[in-house]
């Protein structure tokens, strides 16, 4: 927890990542991070701050929260946050990546669930990658 593994990945992470369940609670974690790194003179921006969590897009939003849903039900333990997933279509996915990259995120964790289709994969990096080159 907080106590602990926050300390440690003060100490000695390159990268922390932060579990789907908790996408919520980031602000806190990273703060507690911060204060860690702070007590030993470390710079908290050189530790990498990955966010795992739920992806799904489609282009219409009908065939999105399909897949949305769907995705929730095969590994919902990722959708501590649904509102920051992720999932919609290319131009709500990018707003919700950049609510989590003003958070604090430097790289995302993402499952498209047991089911994803390669199509979605590559819409994904067709319409949403380019946003944050």
């Amino acid at each position: 927890g907080e106590r602990v593994l926050l300390r440690l990945a003060a100490r000695y992470a390159d990268v922390w990542n932060n579990l789907g369940a908790f996408h919520r609670d980031l602000p806190h974690k990273l703060e507690v991070l911060r204060t860690h790194c702070r007590r030993i003179g470390r710079d908290p921006g050189t530790i990498e701050i990955s966010q795992q969590t739920l992806g799904a897009i489609a282009l219409s939003r009908d065939e999105a929260a399909r897949r949305t849903a769907a995705a929730h039900q095969e590994v919902g333990f990722l959708t501590g946050a649904p509102e920051l997933c992720p999932t919609g279509t290319p131009d709500e996915i990018i707003a919700r990546v950049r609510a989590s990259v003003a958070m604090g995120i430097t790289s995302f964790v993402i499952s498209f669930g047991r089911h994803a289709a390669a199509e979605e994969i590559a819409l994904f990096g067709r319409e949403v990658i380019p946003a944050f080159r």
